[in-house]
């Protein structure tokens, strides 16, 4: 599964490099039922936590 990181805000990078943990949310499973096996796109945004 591939996630793109360029999509990743500059703030949020700053957190990063400040400590933060960063999490995004996707969907494991493609649209036959199998596993998802190629680049994805996310559910929810990216967010520090």
């Amino acid at each position: 599964m591939k996630i793109d990181i360029h999509t990743i805000p500059d703030a949020l990078v700053a957190k990063a490099r400040n400590g933060q943990a960063l999490e995004a949310t996707v969907c494991g499973t493609g649209s036959d039922g199998t596993p998802a096996c190629a680049s994805v796109t996310l559910t929810k945004p990216w967010r520090a936590v």
